[in-house]
């Protein structure tokens, strides 16, 4: 069991707007998460803080990319039959959400593709990938 943390000991250590909210979401969470000792609550904080700043903002993946970056960074999650080879139509699909001239990247369709069916999401049509990116502490 650990001490709920208060706004005074978390100001201490962060440069928060919304101190009382991100106070209330640990002392309600937490536990849940598996942050049930103040030497987890420690890391966790340590954690947050590394992956969104002093002032615990958010920070958002940017998935603007175009067709060729997709196919380099995430080919295996555009592969859908696992051969190897993208198919014209995996290749469709990744012309059709990648940037070009013509239209911007469709970030929502990249995020549903690259993160569906892992990490504990849904499928493509669950819209798990997209929320993923917007969750946050």
């Amino acid at each position: 069991m650990y001490l709920l943390i208060t706004s005074v000991i978390l100001s201490t250590c962060s440069g928060a707007k919304e101190i009382d909210e991100l106070v209330s979401y640990i002392n309600e969470y937490g536990q849940a998460f598996g942050v049930a000792s103040n030497i987890r609550l420690g890391h966790f904080l340590a954690q947050a803080r590394e992956e969104l700043g002093a002032k615990f903002e958010p920070k958002y993946e940017n998935l603007n990319y175009k067709p060729e970056a997709l196919i380099s960074i995430f080919r295996k999650r555009f592969d859908t039959n696992g051969n190897g080879v993208l198919e014209q139509y995996e290749l469709d699909v990744i012309n059709k959400c990648g940037r070009s001239a013509t239209h911007p990247a469709n970030q929502e369709m990249i995020a549903n593709t690259v993160y569906s069916d892992r990490l504990g999401n849904g499928s493509i049509a669950s819209g798990d990938g997209f929320l993923a990116l917007e969750r946050s502490l």
